[in-house]
């Protein structure tokens, strides 16, 4: 069972057991595991995929992130680019669909929220200047 391939010292592939460890391609890292759960997934150095003990941190597609977390909570979610979803910790600051904005916070305090983006709600560090039912508007404040 191969423990390590290089070529002229760069290594090329480290397993333990015949479970890889590390692949790479002329010393750029391709592959990282630990004990075959995948740590770091890379396309010619592009992350592709991160985590820590297989909880995804980062997943790219071709360098374009489409998930972003801390410990699995998430901190972007997107769709080629597109943010589909931003957290700091958790707490939405901002939620969409495909790319029209339906939730924008400042930590978790609303300050717009809509219907396929017509607006429901519009506030002021929580202070509603607007409210709507399907874009009529109920209430409109000026302070």
């Amino acid at each position: 069972v191969a423990l390590s391939v290089s070529n002229a010292g760069v290594a090329l592939l480290m397993s333990n057991a015949g479970v890889a460890l590390l692949i790479s391609n002329a010393g750029v890292v391709l592959f990282v595991s630990n004990a075959g759960v995948a740590l770091l997934i890379s396309n010619a150095g592009v992350a592709l995929l991160i985590s820590n003990a297989g909880v995804a941190l980062y997943v790219s597609n071709a360098g374009v992130a489409l998930s972003v977390s801390n410990a699995g909570v998430a901190l972007l979610v997107s769709n080629a680019g597109v943010a589909l979803f931003a957290s700091n910790a958790g707490v939405a600051l901002f939620v969409s669909s495909a790319g029209v904005a339906l939730f924008v916070s400042n930590t978790g305090v609303a300050l717009f929220a809509s219907n396929a983006g017509v607006a429901l709600f519009v506030s002021n560090a929580g202070v509603a200047l607007f409210v709507s039912n399907a874009g009529v508007a109920l209430f409109v404040s000026n302070i």
